[in-house]
């Protein structure tokens, strides 16, 4: 038995140490019938007047000090967010820089990494509640990034940072943030259908759009691609339901997407 803080709700009435957390981990709840062989036990059900125990044990999630923020990296699906993070910082550097193809291509493998991130949280069974909590505000941040900032500042670049695609960076990019922000608050797991378009849709219609850089005329790609982008803020947020993309097909479709954009945009980056 091991020296822990932690609480055994019976009916509501807190019980404090110890406990072995090697058979209760820490996060989760166990309910357990008849004898604990716990030195409390026999004492809780002479308080309570019960002959049957039946005993929900709550171990409470250790917090990290305040302050340590790596404390929440040791979990591998935040640090694949983190990597997608990173994708879309180089995309929006190389999109300053002119390099579009390049830009491209970072911005697919943080559309990659953003769709890859959940399936390897869902299947990490050891995650806290706290962990759970933590990468979801991270990959909302992050979507900020990946899929407002970057395709905005990628459309500017396109548009030599014109002033006249201003608004419709501007407009793309408070869509998203709209976006996100109300899954923020209204989100919930067990929706079966979400409404709008969801963000991750401007990177890749914005790489398809720009598969016709080379085939017109500049002038004409940029006209396109300003009208894929309002068209793809007010989808954002309009109020259509899409059903949830559960289907392991989905993520063979994503990957596939990537590998042959990327391919396709590499080479144009050696040919260039």
């Amino acid at each position: 038995m091991k020296n822990c803080t932690t609480s055994y709700d019976l009916k509501g009435s807190p019980v404090v140490e110890p406990y072995d957390s090697a058979t209760f981990p820490l996060g989760n709840t166990h309910t357990l019938n008849g004898t604990l062989g716990h030195k409390h036990t026999k004492d809780i059900c002479e308080n309570v007047g019960v002959s049957a125990l039946e005993l929900e044990f709550r171990v409470p999630e250790v917090a990290p000090d305040p302050g340590r923020f790596l404390f929440f990296l040791k979990d591998f699906a935040n640090l694949l967010t983190l990597t997608g993070l990173c994708c879309a910082l180089v995309g929006i550097f190389l999109a300053v820089q002119g390099n579009v193809s390049g830009a491209l291509i970072a911005m697919l493998w943080a559309l990659w990494f953003d769709w890859f991130d959940g399936p390897v949280a869902r299947r990490t069974h050891s995650r806290t509640e706290k962990l759970r909590a933590f990468g979801g505000e991270l990959d909302s941040l992050v979507d900020v990034v990946s899929f407002g900032v970057a395709p905005a500042v990628l459309f500017l670049s396109l548009g030599s940072f014109s002033v006249w695609f201003l608004p419709g960076a501007v407009l793309l990019l408070a869509a998203c943030v709209v976006r996100l922000s109300y899954f923020n608050v209204h989100h919930r797991e067990e929706d079966t259908s979400f409404p709008g378009l969801s963000a991750d849709h401007n990177t890749a219609v914005v790489a398809v759009v720009c598969l016709l850089d080379g085939v017109v005329e500049r002038s004409v790609l940029v006209l396109i691609l300003y009208v894929a982008v309002v068209g793809l803020a007010i989808l954002n947020v309009s109020p259509f339901q899409m059903a949830r993309r559960s289907a392991s097909g989905w993520y063979y479709g994503v990957t596939c997407l990537v590998v042959g954009l990327t391919g396709i945009y590499g080479w144009r980056l050696l040919a260039a």
